[in-house]
Order: C-alpha cells, then structure tokens, then sequence
C-alpha cells in the first residue's frame, strides 16, 4: 500500500486506521460468482470479487494497488456488502 503522509494518520479515527490497515478480505476469490474492477481518477485499482449463495453475498473480497484510503475504502464496503440479500444491493444473479 501506498502511504503518501505518514502523519495524516494523526488526523483520522482509530475505526479508519483499522480498515485501512485491514488485509482479512484483501484477497481473490478462486472462483468466484461475481467480479467488478475500477480505477479512480488517481490511478488506484480496486477488484471485487463475491461469492453468492441461495441469493446471498457469501463472501465479498477485494484486492488493490492503491494508498490507505483506497484500501479503507474497500475494505469497508467488502465488509459492510458481506451477508447482504444480492437483489438489496441492486445486483443482478444469473447462471453463464
């Protein structure tokens, strides 16, 4: 990851610094259901990728090339997405 002020760290909560910090769902799912990518205007990557059963977000994980924030970012979404019915989310289910 990327820091770009290591004394910005001072300025954020406890809450922020543990997901930014966070790697327990900063990895790719073997196979998984559903994946999505995209790159901010900054240059940061992010991959999602979720693993859906009986229309549930089983596992939500991601990976990143980006700075802390990028990674709190998604780290919190992965794990705020994790157990959610997938129609709630808008996301749309169907077999290949």
């Amino acid at each position: 990851m990327k820091m770009r002020d290591p004394m910005s760290l001072q300025r954020h909560s406890s809450r922020y610094q543990k997901m930014a910090f966070s790697t327990v769902r900063r990895k790719k799912i073997k196979k998984p259901d559903g994946y999505g990518r995209t790159s901010g205007q900054c240059g940061d990557t992010v991959e999602i990728f979720i693993s859906v059963e009986k229309d549930t977000l089983k596992k939500v994980t991601y990976k990143t090339d980006g700075c802390i924030t990028t990674n709190a970012c998604a780290a919190t979404v992965s794990q705020m997405a994790e157990g959610k019915r997938s129609i709630s989310l808008g996301i749309l289910h169907r077999k290949m």
